[in-house]
């Protein structure tokens, strides 16, 4: 691992492919996720990403969606999981703005809210089960 950093650090293009999603991390600027021999996700300079979960009261998050996507915020991916929302980001104090308006225009309590580091390994396994 060491020598392939050394590599990098002189500004080599290196391509892996690796199970030891970890070690991916933090070797890599770029990700693309392959599973069953086709491209299931790609992320481009993941590393500056955040990961934002968020709960509203109400569960539902079409709407919150759209908003969103009509701000063109940078969403990497957003996933409904176990009825939170989960979003990777670069930008997550910008949509913790949007969030925030829209729990107040909605009249919808944020009930959980959480801004993590990304989780490669659990976005993989959460793109795989799809």
């Amino acid at each position: 691992m060491n020598l392939l950093k050394k590599i990098k650090e002189s500004g080599t293009t290196i391509i892996i492919t690796s199970h030891l999603l970890q070690e991916v991390e933090q070797l890599c600027d770029n990700i693309v996720l392959i599973h069953n021999k086709k491209a299931i996700d790609i992320h481009p300079g993941f590393e500056k990403n955040k990961e934002l979960t968020i709960k509203f009261k109400s569960g539902e998050y079409t709407n919150f969606l759209k908003t969103l996507n009509d701000t063109q915020l940078q969403i990497k991916n957003a996933t409904n999981e176990n009825g939170q929302l989960k979003i990777l980001t670069d930008s997550p104090d910008s949509i913790l703005q949007v969030a925030l308006s829209h729990s107040s225009k909605n009249n919808d309590q944020i009930e959980y809210l959480n801004i993590g580091n990304f989780d490669l390994e659990r976005i993989f396994l959460n793109r795989v089960k799809k």
